[in-house]
């Protein structure tokens, strides 16, 4: 579960950089009162309990629908609720081979996203 968690919130952060968390767009559109880290804690968990994904942002819509594909392709796949329809690590290696990443995928990652995916790649 937690490496379903990690891998969730690493490729949302990838197709949507300028959101620092997800359900930030409903938290910040919701008429509930959400002060704390626990507030925002319970709002993503009775999400989550929905079955609700976070909202993207529209800045980057352009980019995930044309250059960031490949990346939204796989957060879609690896965040599926229905664990039948969830990617598995089978699946994204098979995207990896259909992608040229280094061409297609022009994502900028900033220094510490870069630092915890190469001491994550082992």
């Amino acid at each position: 579960m937690a490496f379903f968690v990690f891998v969730k919130m690493t490729f949302f952060i990838m197709v949507n950089p300028n959101l620092k968390c997800p359900y930030l767009v409903e938290i910040r559109s919701s008429q509930e009162k959400i002060q704390t880290q626990e507030d925002v804690q319970k709002f993503a968990d009775n999400r989550l309990r929905k079955k609700e994904h976070p909202l993207s942002d529209s800045k980057h819509s352009m980019s995930r629908a044309t250059v960031w594909s490949c990346l939204e392709e796989v957060y879609i796949g690896c965040t599926s609720f229905d664990p039948n329809m969830r990617f598995s690590l089978r699946d994204v290696e098979v995207l990896n081979g259909t992608y040229d990443v280094a061409n297609i995928c022009d994502v900028k990652l900033k220094a510490t996203q870069s630092i915890a995916i190469e001491q994550l790649d082992c």
